[in-house]
């Protein structure tokens, strides 16, 4: 059996991952208090697996995450260029319990969109589709 159970809805990979689909909105929540090189390979393989499955936005919920070390930064780099690539972005929820200086030190935090809760993120995504929708009308 892959990392995933269940491709739509709530998948549990495991407990330390889980991938949901609100509205539409595919989020993998990190159940770490630490994301360490030992669990990056995981959320590489994760996001990898989500591109190849056509997701091109997707939100990363590190709010349970106390720490992150620079591999799983490292991680989320990598990953967010392969996304952009496809034409797609990674965007983050929460990160206020990290110690943000370490986004800073790297520079990594302009790379992302950064949202405080899951609510946020799942309104932002359907207020641009509204808008999409709002366009094309005005264009009929």
């Amino acid at each position: 059996m892959g990392l995933l159970t269940k491709i739509y809805g709530v998948t549990i990979m495991s407990e330390d991952f889980e991938l949901l689909t609100v509205k539409g909105v595919r989020i993998v929540v990190v159940n770490l208090t630490r994301a360490t090189i030992n669990k990056s390979k995981i959320l590489k393989s994760i996001i990898e697996e989500q591109i190849i499955f056509g997701v091109r936005k997707l939100f990363i919920d590190i709010s349970q995450c106390e720490f992150i070390d620079s591999s799983f930064i490292g991680s989320l780099v990598v990953e967010q260029k392969r996304m952009k690539e496809k034409g797609g972005k990674i965007m983050l929820i929460d990160p206020v319990k990290l110690d943000e200086n370490l986004f800073h030190v790297t520079n990594t935090i302009k790379m992302f969109e950064i949202y405080r809760t899951r609510e946020e993120a799942i309104e932002s995504t359907w207020l641009s589709f509204d808008s999409m929708i709002n366009v094309h009308q005005s264009i009929i």
